[in-house]
């Protein structure tokens, strides 16, 4: 129907017939991998499925879509299929997509890991390290960016590989979505783990903001009273294992403008146990239903510092919190501005002894965010710190050796005079005196040559405002850091039993695929428990340090025909400890070093030895081993640094 006003002869229409711009996708045995994607600007694409098929909607993306007669509804729940999405990855990993626009889009924007009716290559999930940054999504008809899959092998899948990891969705605008799935959000991550959500811009949407979690408690291990009730597992299996929904950051959000389409929703929404999930520092207001919603399920997950300004719901929690039955308890709350009906305690209740296990402390809570006056609404959730009139950083080179630089900012509006430096690193080797008005200078220093230690560096810079007369200073510092710092995810993974030894089983702590042809790894191993005289520890290069690698038996741990080599001090009993230790690769030769007593200088442990073959991306990290049979021990590392 036309517009008002529209006259439908000088009308620009487009007819989609596309589903899908773009697809990438290998195998489990061979993941499409390292692609970028830069500046893509799409749009017009359709789904034609509902024509044939209709939709059953089932919420945020699901439905009932195969042509079966179930007995009951119950009976259907573990087959819903998912909306597609139009730019579609899986059995993939170190893909990115940023700087774009998505708009007009017939079903869903990104869809990230998902089930095989919603993949075109018909391989599903097996997502890795995708990052999505930097992008604007407006009237995307379904999800913005679905990542993970909501049939039975996305939260226990038969092979490792299957499991969804590592998705980024960073500094995203999204907004006017779900234009006609209206139950659909801009981000929905089910079953994925070890990713994050951060500094994303949500506003205007029909139904939640973020969605995070799925199955509403069911399939956790030992199920759920209430699907118990509901005779779901007269269907499915109760499982006996938790799911592979764990470990993520969603930080620093902006949700406003949502749930106008719905009820029965929240700016942030989650479900089931989701272990080691922070919720920080995110910010919605400008609704009538929940800030956060901790729906059916959710456990174990934290929220920190986050402030739900919504207008009629509330700000944290919900009422299914108070039904045991559906496991939605030992959650944690700190720190929190929201509204929340009078009666409870949401500022003094430690270590879970709040409402079922959660545990509260000090949230400010009112009764009604109306109830505060404008003044009060608008900064009670933020606190804004003092605007610097300068800044500092360091920009440290690949490689000690090289030139370091400091990046000096003035954000004054005259410059800066008399400008010096004072470093712990000598004399720059240029040195301006004035730094410009609303601009910044770059300074160089000579990093000295490659040491054991990380290098510690201070600089201090003084100058005086032209403006105002003052003088100051301001102090930058930090270490020299490896290419792949300690924020970055890490893996853990063991062998038992291995045969080094008797009883000489392993674990390790790994960057996956973090050293090409020349790298090294090194660290500090700080402390090993004696456990036996041959107690050790130190750090390791491997083509997978994998548990359930196709080798990773005793074998092949300090196979040199495998390709994987470690070093470890000589015994937890006989070795001082602290020991800087370092492992070389170049190409397929390693060498191990240790670091001399002063501190000063590299010194190789034996001769280099070459294998005959090396992966050409390698696993690299810290491992140690008790010696001990059945008896644990523990090592401590310090100054991990991989280059």
């Amino acid at each position: 129907m036309p517009l008002e006003g529209e006259d439908m002869t000088l009308a620009e229409t487009h007819l989609g017939f596309h589903e899908a711009f773009i697809s990438v996708s290998g195998t489990y045995e061979d993941l499409a991998h390292d692609i970028s994607f830069e500046n893509l600007n799409l749009a017009h694409t359709t789904w034609l499925r509902v024509g044939s098929y209709g939709y059953a909607d089932q919420q945020t993306g699901g439905y009932i879509g195969a042509n079966v007669i179930y007995p009951a509804f119950e009976a259907v729940r573990s087959h819903w299929y998912q909306n597609p999405g139009g730019i579609q990855t899986s059995a993939a990993h170190n893909i990115q997509f940023t700087g774009g626009s998505y708009t007009q889009i017939g079903a869903g924007g990104f869809g990230i890991g998902q089930d095989p009716n919603a993949c075109i290559s018909g391989i599903d999930l097996g997502a890795k390290n995708i990052t999505i940054s930097k992008e604007y999504f407006t009237q995307v008809m379904g999800n913005g960016v679905t990542a993970g899959v909501i049939q039975i092998p996305a939260h226990h899948p038969n092979d490792s590989s299957m499991i969804n990891s590592g998705i980024h969705v960073t500094e995203n605008i999204f907004w006017n979505m779900s234009s006609l799935f209206s139950s659909c959000v801009p981000i929905l991550y089910t079953y994925v783990q070890y990713s994050i959500i951060v500094n994303n811009d949500v506003y205007y949407t029909t139904y939640s903001g973020i969605c995070h979690g799925y199955g509403w408690g069911m399939n956790e291990a030992g199920g759920s009273d209430i699907y118990v009730g509901l005779r779901t597992y007269k269907y499915q299996h109760i499982f006996t294992t938790p799911t592979t929904l764990m470990n993520h950051i969603i930080k620093g959000n902006l949700v406003h403008g949502y749930g106008f389409s719905h009820t029965d929703l929240g700016a942030i929404y989650t479900l089931s146990k989701s272990p080691s999930t922070y919720f920080l520092e995110n910010y919605a207001f400008n609704a009538t239903w929940n800030g956060f919603y901790t729906d059916e399920g959710s456990n174990s997950i934290i929220f920190i510092n986050n402030s739900m300004m919504e207008q009629g719901g509330h700000g944290f929690g919900s009422g299914t919190m108070l039904n045991p039955g559906m496991h939605t308890a030992n959650n944690t709350f700190i720190d929190n501005f929201g509204e929340y009906e009078p009666g409870r305690d949401f500022t003094d209740a430690p270590n879970g002894t709040g409402i079922v296990n959660n545990t509260f402390l000090r949230n400010f809570v009112v009764d009604a965010i109306i109830d505060t006056d404008t003044f009060g609404q608008r900064v009670a959730p933020v606190t804004n710190p003092p605007v610097s009139e300068r800044y500092a950083a360091l920009i440290f080179p690949e490689l000690q050796g090289e030139v370091l630089e400091v990046d000096v900012w003035n954000f004054d509006d005259m410059d800066y005079i008399d400008v010096s430096f004072k470093s712990s690193i000598g004399h720059a080797k240029n040195s301006p005196s004035t730094i410009p008005a609303d601009g910044h200078i770059l300074v160089n220093w000579q990093l000295p040559p490659l040491r054991c230690k990380q290098l510690e560096i201070e600089v201090t810079i003084k100058y005086t405002n032209s403006r105002t007369g003052d003088v100051k200073s301001n102090t930058v510092s930090g270490n020299m850091p490896g290419l792949k710092p300690l924020d970055e995810l890490w893996s853990t993974s063991s062998t038992w039993p291995a045969t080094l030894g008797t009883y000489d089983d392993w674990a390790v702590i790994y960057k996956a695929l973090a050293i090409g042809s020349d790298g090294s790894v090194s660290a500090n191993v700080i402390s090993i428990d004696g456990i036996s005289p041959h107690s050790s520890a130190g750090v390791a290069i491997r083509d997978s340090f994998q548990s359930d690698s196709p080798s990773n038996d005793a074998n092949h741990v300090n196979s040199t025909g495998y390709a994987a080599v470690f070093i470890t001090t000589l015994t937890a009993l006989a070795t001082i400890l602290p020991t800087e230790l370092r492992l070389n690769v170049s190409y397929a030769t390693f060498s191990g070093s240790y670091c001399s007593p002063n501190d000063s200088s590299w010194v190789q442990i034996g001769s280099a030895v070459q294998i005959p073959r090396k992966a050409s991306n390698s696993d690299a990290g810290m491992i140690a081993n008790s010696h001990g049979g059945y008896r644990s021990g523990t090592a401590i590392f310090g100054d991990i640094a991989i280059l």
